[in-house]
């Protein structure tokens, strides 16, 4: 495993087109952005360990009305107010 230190508004590339943004670090809870072209999919591990049991994943109310546009035009989940290219 390669860890990396990075601070906020620093970021790291997966490949080409994978990029990771730290977005706020508060405490022990780092937020991180992901831009990914739309037929990558992103997912929290425990969210994607729900899917591969055959467990639907559950969609809450975004937490704020961007969310609710990107998520409308993405047709997947939006984690976290990551975005996607």
């Amino acid at each position: 495993m390669l860890v990396l230190s990075r601070k906020v508004g620093q970021r790291i590339i997966l490949g080409v087109d994978i990029e990771i943004t730290v977005v706020q670090i508060r405490g022990r809870r780092v937020r991180l952005g992901v831009t990914a072209p739309r037929e990558v999919c992103v997912n929290r591990l425990e969210l994607q360990k729900r899917i591969q049991e055959g467990h639907p994943p559950q969609r809450g109310r975004p937490r704020n009305p961007l969310e609710t546009e990107r998520a409308s035009h993405a047709g997947s989940e939006t984690l976290g107010g990551s975005a996607r290219q």
